[in-house]
């Protein structure tokens, strides 16, 4: 068996090779105050942020309900379509959900949903919902 070379190495020269950087002062000594003291020393500053914040806050809650409100609607109206394609499956002896789809005429279905009488309902629910 042959033993692997081993090559020693003087620790002390190794250290008087490598070059050490001069320190850097530290940045505790040259930095400014932390943003909350600096908050504190201008009130008028922090409440104008905290105002948009609190704003921001409220228009994403608000978009965000929007968006729930639409999930709603697409969900109800996939379960009446469903209820439609199966009552018209019996009555034509076939048709599908997608058959069902290709024959809704889109137009009419927004000139209905803009219908003032569809908007009363809908505000009404809106009105029991809320209440």
């Amino acid at each position: 068996m042959q033993r692997p070379s081993v090559v020693w190495k003087n620790p002390q020269a190794i250290k008087r090779t490598l070059k050490t950087n001069p320190r850097r002062p530290s940045p505790r000594a040259s930095a400014s105050p932390p943003p909350l003291l600096n908050a504190l020393a201008n009130p008028a500053q922090l409440k104008a942020t905290l105002a948009r914040v609190r704003t921001s806050v409220k228009e994403m809650s608000a978009t965000l309900h929007q968006v729930e409100q639409l999930v709603d609607a697409a969900y109800n109206l996939i379960d009446v379509v469903e209820i439609i394609s199966r009552q018209m499956g019996r009555s034509a002896g076939k048709g599908s959900l997608l058959d069902l789809v290709t024959k809704i005429n889109l137009s009419e279905v927004l000139a209905l949903l803009q219908s003032p009488l569809v908007q009363t309902l809908l505000e009404g629910e809106q009105r029991k919902q809320e209440g």
